[in-house]
């Protein structure tokens, strides 16, 4: 046979080449492009199930406010383990507490209480990390506040010079000046605290009432709240107790 007569390929490779074509036919194309197809739709549900578990929720299912991550309520505390937690509260906003009104024992009781275990001690780790110097106590770490007990303080101070003729009965010309001064500064440490913290979990509303403007609806108010007594919990091993403050005194000379 001459080479014109011979085929371009052998039969046994003419046979394969036939079985792949005939394996790809439409419906077996369909089919791999509906399985293909499965494939991406369950990749996109489930990265849509991610971003949804991990980004904060505008709303709940009942009505309630959204609950906020750690993350979220606390992106960078200032010392390390504090022990952070989200919970809902109803506010009124026109009903008074114990906390405020005319002096006595049980308001200066309840401050009492918020304020006294407002020192405690931290790292020097934790002082580079805030980028801080402080006062050395006498176990190796530092005197510290964390920034909340600053606003509660002055807060404090604001109730106390409200009724300075009481709080300061005794207080010289010069030393009423200072508090004056420091409550200055009191007032703008809270401004500068609550527009960097604001509170976004609650809205203010209006109604209208007898007058002819409309009037601020204070009551049962929803707010979402750092659990207080947990947070407290977290740093009674830090507590600086006021048998050490009144102790410390600085050492060496003082100019």
């Amino acid at each position: 046979m001459s080479d014109e007569g011979a085929p371009f390929l052998p039969i046994t490779e003419q046979s394969k080449d036939v079985r792949v074509r005939q394996q790809w036919t439409p419906s077996s194309l369909f089919i791999g492009i509906c399985i293909h197809g499965v494939i991406v739709v369950i990749y996109v549900v489930m990265g849509m199930m991610f971003i949804n578990a991990t980004m904060p929720s505008c709303s709940s299912n009942d009505g309630t406010i959204p609950s906020y991550t750690y993350q979220e309520i606390l992106p960078n505390p200032s010392i390390y383990h504090l022990k952070v937690n989200s919970l809902h509260e109803t506010i009124n906003l026109y009903e008074s507490t114990a906390f405020v009104g005319p002096p006595g024992s049980q308001t200066d009781a309840l401050w009492d209480k918020v304020l006294k275990d407002k020192n405690i001690r931290v790292s020097a780790d934790e002082l580079a990390k805030n980028d801080r110097t402080s006062v050395k106590l006498p176990g190796g770490e530092y005197l510290a506040w964390i920034g909340v007990f600053h606003e509660l303080h002055c807060l404090n101070l604001l109730r106390q010079w409200k009724y300075k003729d009481h709080y300061f009965h005794n207080a010289s010309q010069t030393e009423l000046e200072n508090v004056e001064k420091h409550t200055d500064h009191c007032i703008d440490r809270m401004r500068a605290a609550f527009m960097c913290h604001p509170d976004l979990s609650s809205l203010t509303t209006f109604f209208w009432d007898t007058g002819t403007r409309p009037k601020v609806n204070g009551t049962k108010t929803l707010h979402s709240c750092i659990d207080w007594d947990l947070l407290m919990d977290s740093v009674q091993q830090r507590i600086v107790s006021r048998e050490e403050m009144t102790a410390l005194r600085r050492q060496g000379k003082i100019y």
